[in-house]
């Protein structure tokens, strides 16, 4: 039997609220239906929380309710087993664990990569979302003829905060254009460490001349020179440029313009005034401007004929930057007529710092080798001379390249990351690792379904059934119903609500919703179970007939385990490993 229309974990507790709000309403209580997500989920799968009610529901409106349940569920195979009520809660929803396991195990199969992707009837479909990400953190100093500055450890983190949002937006039904940037050779480098793709510098002559002008004449012009020859009136100093040469320095009021915009509020109350041409030419910020502007116009090009058309932009920065970058958007806003309807939203992430045992300057390049070198010891230590070749060279680079990304990502993007670096070879690869942890349990798995595929061709075991045939009610391990309960069933939910708003929850442009950490945390926490259930119980077994109905059910839940990892992996830009 088939399950061709599949409901998110979300959408079902939603489903339930509405059948509790319709049949058991009119006790005149309101009842929320909540999701119990922990290790003992004896006590009920869902269940409505003890303060919506003050008395215990009779057994006949449970079963009522029940009924209503099971009549809008049938649509979708989730099934439901007993409502109860218990001393703790007034209403305990068990479901049927065989039907979950059927209708998401399905889906996943039929899914593959794409499962996790928003893709049933969500309003967005309706409308075509362009998301312009802006990042402020490529930059480094010139210290001398063709020689540049390291680019400081924070930029490590932005860099992999740009690829993971990215892959978040899109996997949310966004369209996602980089604002292309002048990189530096040290930028470059890191973004192919990272496997990272970015756009490069555009042509910004026309742009940038074209915003110079639109300076000149803005009404919030205010130029230094100006601001001196006042001050030369007053103290006796000169003024920073004479007269005749004023259109050499032109700066722009930032703090008037916030004035007469008061809708604008969010931004540091020292923003005072900016410059935009010095010397003739154009600042640092006026590039980050015509870059913004350069991307949007050609945004709004490709989106002629295409109805419904929103773009926004998101600006990632780390804090050291948030002052400059929030400058560019309030230029960008002055200088040019389209940006003053243009959402723009600000993301600033905390900062990223080594360890005290750390003497040096850490920068990118540095920590990247550290951890590289740390993964080659690692697999030297355990697998001696094996570990030669290209095989071993990419396993090294993709385990490099996940220890740095997930050390990176599983803390909020707003609080600071504090670097770990091995002391002594005991550290090597350890389990503080989460990156190395994930992709271990991950290549388990693929080494699993590599034996059972030799075995099949042995003639050992027989050929998978298809899932449809699958008899699920054999997996009675509660290990394996967290699995899918807390897992498996969820995670479309987990990434959508990875980036849950891009509109600011308050007043403030920063306060918007999104989580970068909540999927790395998933795939950690998911690895810690599913590493605890292959330890303990035995997948392949026994090559007898009245086996084979578990052997599956539990290969087929191991398959969905194993695909959500990679898909997860993929959002970081991770490439997972086959084996071990």
């Amino acid at each position: 039997m088939g399950f061709p229309i599949f409901i998110t974990q979300k959408e079902f507790v939603s489903q339930l609220s509405s059948c509790l709000s319709k049949h058991i309403g009119e006790t005149g209580k309101n009842f929320t239906c909540v999701v119990k997500r922990n290790r003992d989920l004896k006590g009920g799968d869902f269940v409505v929380p003890k303060g919506h009610s003050q008395d215990l529901l009779s057994e006949e409106m449970l079963a009522t309710f029940k009924r209503a349940c099971q009549e809008k569920a049938c649509g979708n195979g989730i099934q439901i087993q007993t409502v109860s009520a218990s001393p703790a809660f007034p209403v305990c929803i068990f479901l049927h664990r065989g039907t979950v396991f059927q209708s998401v195990l399905s889906e996943v199969k039929k899914q593959g990569s794409a499962y996790g992707i928003i893709r049933y009837g969500h309003a967005c479909e309706r409308c075509h979302r362009v998301v312009l990400l802006h990042l402020s953190a490529l930059t480094s100093k010139v210290i001398g003829p063709g020689v540049e500055s390291c680019l400081p450890i924070n930029c490590l983190r932005s860099l992999t905060l740009l690829n993971h949002m990215r892959q978040l937006l899109v996997t949310n039904r966004h369209t996602v254009r980089c604002v292309p940037s002048q990189l530096t050779s040290h930028a470059e480098h890191l973004f192919k460490l990272l496997e990272i793709d970015y756009p490069g510098p555009a042509d910004l002559t026309e742009v940038t001349n074209r915003l110079k002008t639109a300076a000149m004449k803005s009404k919030y012009r205010c130029d230094r020179w100006q601001q001196g020859e006042t001050e030369k009136q007053t103290t006796g100093f000169p003024c920073t440029s004479p007269p005749g040469e004023e259109d050499s320095c032109v700066s722009i009021n930032l703090r008037q313009f916030l004035m007469d915009n008061p809708a604008l509020t969010g931004f540091d109350k020292n923003i005072n005034i900016a410059d935009v041409i010095k010397n003739g030419h154009p600042t640092d910020l006026l590039h980050g401007v015509s870059c913004l502007e350069k991307e949007y116009c050609s945004c709004k090009q490709d989106s002629i004929g295409q109805p419904d058309v929103s773009v926004s932009v998101l600006h990632l920065t780390p804090h050291s930057r948030s002052f400059i970058n929030q400058q560019v958007a309030l230029l960008w806003r002055i200088l040019s007529p389209a940006a003053s309807s243009v959402k723009q939203v600000h993301l600033v992430h905390g900062p990223t710092v080594a360890p005290p045992s750390v003497k040096h300057q850490l920068t990118p390049e540095t920590f990247y080798s550290l951890i590289e070198n740390e993964m080659r010891e690692a697999a030297v230590m355990k697998y001696g001379d094996q570990v030669q070749g290209p095989g071993w060279e990419r396993s090294i680079t993709c385990l490099t390249q996940a220890t740095v990304k997930m050390e990176l990502l599983n803390s909020s993007c707003r609080n600071t990351v504090k670097l770990s670096i091995p002391q002594n070879t005991d550290d090597l690869g350890g389990p503080k690792r989460c990156g190395t942890f994930v992709m271990y349990n991950c290549a388990r798995l693929a080494m699993l379904f590599s034996h059972f595929n030799q075995a099949v061709e042995k003639g050992t075991y027989p050929e998978m059934p298809p899932v449809e045939e699958i008899d699920f009610s054999v997996l009675r391990e509660e290990e394996e119903w967290i699995l899918m309960f807390n897992y498996l069933w969820p995670y479309p939910d987990v990434v959508a609500e990875a980036v849950a708003c891009l509109t600011p929850a308050s007043t403030s442009p920063n306060s918007i919703g999104i989580h970068t950490h909540k999927v790395c945390n998933f795939l950690v926490s998911l690895s810690q179970h599913v590493s605890t259930y292959y330890s303990r119980c035995h997948i392949l077994g026994e090559s007898r007939p009245h086996l084979y109905a578990l052997m599956f059910a539990r290969l087929y839940l191991m398959k969905g385990v194993h695909q959500v990892m990679r898909n997860g992996l993929a959002l970081m830009g991770i490439q997972p490993l086959n084996q071990l």
